[in-house]
């Protein structure tokens, strides 16, 4: 009896071995099967009115820098859209996009939890017509200014609001599109905003941005450089759109900022930087605002002698260039001549300003991130203006 119940329980030991050992097979090959997930949800027309939203393609994108892949979805009467089947990657992006009425919407998809929760996307109806569009706030940044060259840097960022029902689509002649103006000569034109698929094209003094605009805020921000002649430039703009509020900065060791308007400027920290700044709130559209940029560094004698070189034949460069070598050592003993009667005489006066920008940008997310922290400015706000400022401070790195 006892040798009965000894092989019962080896039988029953072995049975639930095999058991656990298949069980453990089975979870095992599970594991190493990715799961396929899932991507749905409802496009909607937030237009009171508008119009149906059924059989509108969806696409469903999937890249990162070599791989740029896509699927399609059409939706049922219902607006309703599925993609099945979906491995998840970590190397990829993904993202969805919808068209409408010529408008694009699109969104960023998290997979790395798993299928996500239905997908709400909300379209309008569209209209060529700006009415419902002004500039929250416009902000001018004078970030630096380049003896050499003569040129100075300027960094502006505009929340554009649509506060309509309808999506703004641009119209097909010049005049119906988003115009934004430069100073005259601006070039080395670059733009980041949030709006999807957003480009642009340069018109007469200043560019056309090529985007739907929906309801709600929006990021804009560009850069460019402008030419300047003389120790004091001008800065003028006629406002194409209504402007909430316009705030214009320069720091205080690269320009003198002023305004007839405006008034003197009030100094604030940004960082540890100081800033001149000039407010003004309310401004209409026509109205034209005017800055003076004083106190801009000119050329240095070799600034002056090196441009001479451009467009000099080569068969002359020779000749050209003893030239200059007399001219200099003539300017080098007049100078030592005239060195001790000169007061006030500063080498610091010749450093140039380098980096402006790039120090500016720093500065600005240092100040956004201090502001987060102290609840100043809301996590979806945050979010956005850290990316732009962000992504700006990486394509100065690549230039």
């Amino acid at each position: 009896m006892g040798r009965a119940l000894s092989n019962l329980r080896v039988l029953v030991l072995l049975v639930v071995l095999g058991c656990l050992f298949w069980a453990g097979m089975d979870m095992s090959v599970q594991a190493q099967e990715p799961s396929l997930l899932v991507v749905e949800g409802e496009i909607a027309n937030a237009t009171p009115g508008g119009g149906d939203v059924s059989g509108i393609t969806v696409t469903f994108h999937m890249q990162n820098a070599s791989v740029h892949d896509h699927s399609e979805s059409l939706t049922d009467e219902d607006g309703r859209f599925r993609f099945d089947g979906i491995t998840f990657d970590p190397t990829l992006v993904y993202g969805m996009s919808v068209k409408y009425q010529g408008a694009l919407y699109g969104m960023d998809v998290d997979l790395s939890q798993g299928s996500p929760t239905p997908i709400a996307v909300d379209v309008y109806d569209a209209t060529d017509s700006q009415n419902g569009l002004f500039f929250a706030s416009e902000s001018v940044l004078f970030a630096s200014a380049d003896e050499s060259s003569r040129t100075v840097s300027t960094l502006e960022i505009i929340k554009l609001v649509n506060d309509s029902q309808l999506t703004y689509v641009p119209g097909s002649g010049p005049m119906e599109l988003l115009r934004f103006g430069l100073p005259e000569a601006a070039s080395d034109l670059r733009l980041e905003t949030t709006l999807v698929g957003a480009d642009f094209v340069q018109v007469d003094l200043g560019f056309a941005l090529l985007a739907s605009v929906p309801p709600g805020e929006h990021e804009i921000m560009y850069s460019y450089v402008f030419p300047y002649d003389d120790a004091e430039a001008s800065f003028i703009r006629t406002l194409r759109n209504e402007v909430k509020q316009l705030r214009v900065l320069a720091p205080m060791e690269v320009l003198k900022l002023s305004s007839d308007r405006f008034g003197d400027p009030e100094t604030v920290a940004i960082g540890d930087r100081p800033y001149q700044l000039l407010e003004a709130d309310g401004l209409e559209v026509g109205e034209v605002v005017s800055f003076t940029l004083g106190g801009l560094p000119q050329p240095t004698l070799r600034d002056e002698f090196s441009g001479l070189f451009e467009g000099v034949r080569f068969e002359y460069a020779a000749l050209v260039s003893l030239g200059l070598v007399m001219a200099s050592l003539l300017a080098y003993s007049l100078w030592r001549r005239f060195l001790p009667r000169c007061e006030g005489y500063s080498k610091g006066s010749e450093v140039r300003v380098q980096g402006g920008e790039r120090r500016a940008l720093g500065q600005m997310i240092t100040d956004l991130d201090r502001r987060f922290e102290v609840g100043d400015v809301t996590e979806g706000e945050y979010r956005r203006r850290h990316a732009l400022l962000t992504s700006r401070l990486a394509s100065l790195a690549e230039g």
